[in-house]
């Protein structure tokens, strides 16, 4: 299974157009949450696709990431829990 992430929206449509899984919360629900939540449940996202074997693919390079953004949390994120990066963009659980 894969999972995009990428800045909003590129990853969206990336993940449309694979068939893969992607962290999405509808707008309405979204606008709800205080970002402590937000990014509880972006956790527990990602962790629950580490735990199941998920491939991440990018739909933004990750060295461009723009700081402060989602995109950059995840990546800190995943690299603390050991996913690294490979060249090709793909990364995977060791």
């Amino acid at each position: 299974m894969n999972t995009v992430l990428g800045h909003y929206p590129a990853y969206l449509t990336l993940a449309a157009r694979l068939g893969a899984s992607y962290f999405n919360i509808p707008e309405s629900r979204w606008n709800r949450l205080s970002s402590s939540q937000k990014w509880v449940a972006n956790r527990l996202f990602l962790n629950s696709m580490i735990e199941t074997g998920s491939q991440f693919v990018f739909a933004n390079h990750p060295a461009a990431v723009r700081p402060g953004t989602w995109f950059h949390s995840e990546l800190l994120y995943l690299r603390s829990r050991g996913v690294r990066i490979l060249p090709t963009l793909d990364a995977y659980v060791p």
